[in-house]
């Protein structure tokens, strides 16, 4: 069964949904040490990237591409054989068009991810190191 969902009642469930998340997030923060809640960030981190290395290692697009005989030239797959002869497409060459143009945001979002996760890394060391009492007691 599918739902339909007006943009304002999405909006509403996500802004729902973040606040909630946030809460969470403050409470588990506000109980337990600095230093558990960086380790266990540190642990998805690896773990995060662990299993997008995995993932990525066995993607090679260019090769797909290359074998499909396309190039990809202006965010769009164009045929080596020229716009004279149009070459007849599989589902399968748009189904590996389709991933290659995926693939670029989602390789931003995860340079994104890990340079904000580095940020937020260096922020709490900096806290746990600066000498004041609360970073004493938190250590």
């Amino acid at each position: 069964m599918c739902v339909s969902l007006s943009s304002g009642t999405s909006e509403e469930l996500l802004e729902a949904s973040y606040q909630h998340w946030l809460s969470t997030v403050e409470d588990i923060v506000g109980s337990h040490p600095p230093n558990h809640v960086l380790e266990a960030l540190e642990h998805l981190a690896l773990e995060n990237t662990l299993q997008m290395q995995e993932l990525t290692s066995r993607i090679d697009i260019p090769r797909d591409v290359e074998a499909l005989k396309f190039r990809y030239e202006s965010a769009r797959l164009e045929t080596w054989r020229g716009r004279q002869q149009p070459c007849p497409r599989s589902g399968a060459s748009y189904r590996c068009e389709e991933l290659w143009v995926q693939q670029l945001p989602l390789q931003a979002r995860e340079q994104r991810g890990t340079a904000q996760l580095a940020s937020l890394l260096q922020e709490m060391h900096r806290l746990l190191a600066d000498g004041s009492e609360r970073a004493i007691l938190a250590r």
